[in-house]
């Protein structure tokens, strides 16, 4: 991110940038950051969204200079054409990239790419300095055998924008505190993190109704996190696996119904659900060998506060009953995959064992 920082401040600007990656909050930030420099009019910018981009009208509208401007944005987002299998229209885009318009800025925003597309690698191919959010060249990113960059063209920046590590997250949501004059212990910040997760979005909105609710007072407290915070993805997924293994089927179909309230795919939650099952099996293993919550948390990479949560978690659980939910999951995943049953009924198969 701190390239795009620097085109912005310096008003320099690459021709193509692709955003990408599971920070749907950073996604959207510096895409309305991107726009808010580039774009000059709305009679020069253009949006297109979704599976069904035209493809054609979007290269025509590339390929026309700007309406008494210097340039033209063209934003793009969730297309599909950075996925290998999703060949045509993103091998026309990338077609167009090998020499596009000088005066035409284009911005692409996707939660998943393919390094082996196409399109990826003729975005690649236009700038030799692809880096992540960072600012470090991506591994492997350098296609081999590409042409170099066309020439003229104001090259392009890769910038993969994923969830922060727990650090990060500790330290962007004490600044935000700070900056609206909001004291908190490190304990009580940890466990608000706790129960929000590693989302941003979710997390500044967290953030936002602690400051509401505490008014002018200057701190935060753990009364007030209570209070206030709502109950996350992660924690309806731990209680949901609970549920599972306690048997308990109608608060176990209870939780799946809010899990698709909030937009959840059945396949995601099989995947949510086999994680966590193999994270607390995981977990149980390290207890048994006598790990402390230090080497936990190194082991399984999050801040020792949630494997303090997971090993007080983990110790509730049998171990067998664990393994046996870790393998059903993985069986259900592939008959879904292989289209032997509906993901749905992948799920409820799931639920009610």
């Amino acid at each position: 991110m701190k390239t795009i920082n620097s085109d912005i401040k310096n008003n320099t600007f690459k021709q193509v940038y692709l955003l990408t990656g599971n920070e749907t909050f950073l996604l959207r930030s510096y895409k309305k950051r991107l726009k808010a420099a580039l774009a000059l009019d709305d009679m020069n910018y253009s949006y297109y969204e979704g599976k069904d981009i035209d493809v054609n009208s979007v290269v025509e509208g590339a390929e026309t200079l700007p309406f008494f401007a210097e340039r033209k944005l063209i934003i793009i987002e969730n297309s599909g054409w950075f996925k290998a299998a999703g060949a045509g229209d993103g091998n026309e885009m990338a077609e167009y990239l090998t020499h596009p318009c000088e005066s035409t800025f284009i911005i692409f925003v996707e939660e998943e790419v393919d390094k082996r597309s196409k399109l990826y690698k003729a975005v690649s191919a236009m700038s030799k300095s692809v880096g992540k959010s960072d600012g470090r060249p991506v591994p492997g990113t350098e296609p081999e055998g590409e042409p170099n960059p066309p020439s003229g063209c104001g090259g392009s920046y890769i910038c993969e924008m994923n969830h922060p590590k727990p650090e990060e997250m500790v330290n962007w949501a004490a600044g935000m505190l700070m900056q609206n004059g909001k004291k908190i212990t490190r304990t009580d910040l940890e466990m608000f993190l706790g129960s929000t997760g590693n989302d941003m979005e979710l997390v500044k909105n967290e953030i936002d109704k602690l400051i509401a609710y505490t008014g002018d007072r200057d701190y935060i407290s753990a009364e007030d996190i209570e209070a206030v915070t709502t109950v996350t993805l992660t924690n309806k997924v731990y209680d949901m696996c609970r549920a599972i293994t306690q048997k308990k089927y109608s608060e176990a179909m209870g939780l799946y119904e809010d899990l698709l309230a909030l937009r959840e795919s059945p396949m995601s939650i099989i995947y949510k659900i086999s994680r966590q099952f193999n994270q607390l099996l995981n977990v149980k293993d390290m207890i048994n060998d006598g790990q402390r919550q230090d080497a936990v948390a190194s082991r399984i990479k999050v801040p020792p506060f949630v494997a303090g949560k997971l090993m007080q978690q983990a110790r509730g659980y049998d171990r067998n009953a664990l393994l046996n939910n870790v393998e059903k999951c993985l069986e259900l995943e592939e008959a879904f995959k292989k289209g032997d049953m509906p993901e749905r009924l992948a799920v409820e198969l799931l639920i009610c064992g």
